[in-house]
């Protein structure tokens, strides 16, 4: 049995209660900078990105201006891991690729108060509500 077994697309509810994940899978890189470095930041994103996923289709944003109150510019690289087992795996394992440097993390420094470190995180259904309120998706 392959590992790579695609998944079928069907809603399951939620009855556990906990933090549901992103379907397909997903992941986000994220970093800021303090000034408008966005060759660099999306430089050092895919860098992390094809160390830890090479192959992983990406797609790159940038928050123009960050309503930290330290003047820094915030860049995220969505992770796209696909809908299968191996998909599920990889969203899994990017907090332990990132130890210490997670979505809470992120948070708590003030959406990235310390400058050019790199952040990552498996995002769930509160950061997709987010993401489309901030993107200007439906």
């Amino acid at each position: 049995m392959s590992s790579d077994i695609g998944m079928a697309d069907a809603e399951t509810p939620n009855a556990g209660g906990g933090e549901l994940l992103v379907w397909p899978w997903t992941g986000i890189l994220a970093m800021a900078t303090d000034d408008d470095a966005t060759a660099d930041a999306v430089s050092t994103l895919a860098f992390h990105a094809q160390q830890h996923f090479a192959g992983v289709p990406t797609t790159a944003l940038q928050e123009a201006a960050a309503a930290d109150g330290h003047g820094h510019h915030h860049h995220f690289l969505v992770l796209h891991f696909g809908k299968s087992w191996a998909g599920l795996r990889d969203a899994m394992s990017l907090p332990s690729g990132f130890p210490g440097a997670g979505k809470r993390e992120w948070r708590r420094r003030g959406e990235g108060a310390t400058s050019d470190a790199v952040y990552g995180w498996p995002p769930g259904r509160m950061t997709c509500a987010a993401a489309t309120v901030w993107t200007g998706g439906s």
